[in-house]
């Protein structure tokens, strides 16, 4: 997948490892579905790739590399991924309790956690003594939406880059590029700047603009459409969709309010 947007922060991420000026742990947040999972597999392969030293190389890496090869493949044993939201707390205490007994074959190893935000107590104190005491040549990403769920003290340990939303058009390409489908300016503009959330609009993108609509009127005065509307939500099964696209809606009428009259016309 090829990767857009904030391309100043990544290549100042480049630029702070070349000048020795970038910690070993640290944290990447954002809104969530802009890519920080990508931008971090991508600087995870930029420290990884046995050139970096060298002028000139790619953000993702040389790409022709022993290391890199083995990154196109998904083996490299230099990189390690937990996914805080899907694996237990066991699995993830192992996970880091197996960094300190392993030998690193390249000169470093990355570890990244994935939606950090997801980490229980125990799963979050084991990394915390972790980024306190990291093994040997190894640095830690940590990806999450919202770092305020993170543990204070994990917060304060990590050097912090803050990823932006997408701009419209880089949101527009990613998904023609990569699914070859062309997203309405509806689906994109509500998406706020990010692509996840433009494709899973795109899915359900007649019953987000019935949402919206409906919103859009009942901010405005027209409280008869209340009580039919809520009957028409709860017909649907699946609730958590509902109720997401619902705080969705809601939350672009107050970051957006000036915009609302123009998305109304992409939304019919």
């Amino acid at each position: 997948m090829k990767i857009k947007g904030n391309v100043y922060l990544r290549k100042q991420l480049a630029q702070a490892f070349k000048n020795k000026a970038l910690g070993h742990s640290l944290l990447f947040s954002g809104k969530e579905g802009i890519g920080k999972y990508l931008y971090a597999k991508e600087f995870a392969s930029y420290l990884l790739c046995e050139n970096v030293a060298e002028e000139n190389i790619p953000l993702g890496g040389c790409g022709e590399c022993r290391v890199c090869a083995l990154l196109k493949t998904n083996s490299c044993p230099e990189l390690v991924e937990v996914f805080c939201k899907e694996e237990n707390t066991e699995k993830i205490k192992t996970t880091i309790s197996e960094l300190y007994k392993e030998k690193v074959a390249a000169k470093r190893r990355v570890v990244i956690f994935r939606d950090a935000e997801y980490l229980r107590v125990q799963g979050a104190n084991s990394l915390l003594k972790s980024i306190e005491e990291p093994p040997k040549n190894t640095f830690f990403i940590l990806t999450c939406a919202n770092a305020e769920l993170l543990l204070p003290t994990i917060r304060s340990r990590c050097q912090k880059w803050h990823f932006n939303p997408l701009q419209d058009e880089e949101v527009k390409e990613i998904i023609k590029e990569n699914l070859n489908l062309l997203p309405s300016q509806f689906a994109v503009k509500l998406s706020a700047g990010s692509p996840a959330l433009a494709l899973l609009l795109l899915e359900e993108e007649e019953l987000v603009k019935d949402i919206f609509n409906t919103l859009l009127k009942i901010s405005q005065g027209d409280d008869q459409i209340i009580a039919p509307f809520l009957n028409q939500l709860l017909k649907i099964e699946e609730k958590e969709k509902v109720i997401n696209f619902l705080l969705l809606c809601g939350s672009y009428f107050l970051e957006k309010s000036t915009d609302l009259n123009l998305v109304y016309k992409w939304a019919l």
